[in-house]
């Protein structure tokens, strides 16, 4: 399903085991790139469009109508070293930043800053693993795959929200 968000556009992909992708996006054609890059990831799946089936899970995640007792399930798959820095990534909080040598330091890899950085821009659920709270350790807001502009958004969206 697609679904217009305050981050733009969102593709979102969910299985009966959860959900497997969410991706941003600003143009029409740039939708049929992800949906290729859905194909591919998922080669032996059937894609078929369901706004009310995104429809759930896109409630949950932006709007303030978040049931806790309903935890958002997520289907992954990758390294067993992208699964450990996905899973780094998620125990950053809300408004907090972190380097890629903070993650690679916190999986007892410290040399590892590049492969923690590539794990990082193939994560497959934008926003959700929140990927967007990683910069580089001189504190500048470098890239994000789904665009500067929005990685300031997010981060802004989160400090306003925070405590």
């Amino acid at each position: 399903g697609v679904h217009s968000c305050l981050f733009g556009f969102c593709l979102m992909a969910v299985t009966q085991r959860g959900l497997c992708k969410l991706a941003f996006f600003d143009k029409p054609e740039e939708k049929n790139q992800l949906i290729d890059e859905l194909k591919q990831e998922w080669n032996n799946a059937t894609i078929c469009y369901d706004k009310q089936k995104t429809g759930a899970y896109f409630k949950q995640i932006f709007t303030n109508q978040v049931d806790e007792n309903k935890p958002i399930h997520l289907l992954l798959k990758g390294t067993p070293f992208k699964l450990q820095v996905w899973q780094a990534l998620l125990d950053i909080s809300a408004g907090q930043l972190a380097s890629y040598s903070h993650i690679a330091n916190s999986l007892d890899n410290p040399k590892a800053v590049r492969a923690v950085a590539s794990a990082i821009a193939n994560n497959p659920i934008a926003y959700l693993i929140p990927c967007h709270r990683v910069i580089r350790s001189t504190g500048i807001l470098n890239e994000y795959r789904w665009g500067k502009e929005r990685k300031a958004a997010m981060l802004a969206r989160e400090l306003s929200l925070s405590p």
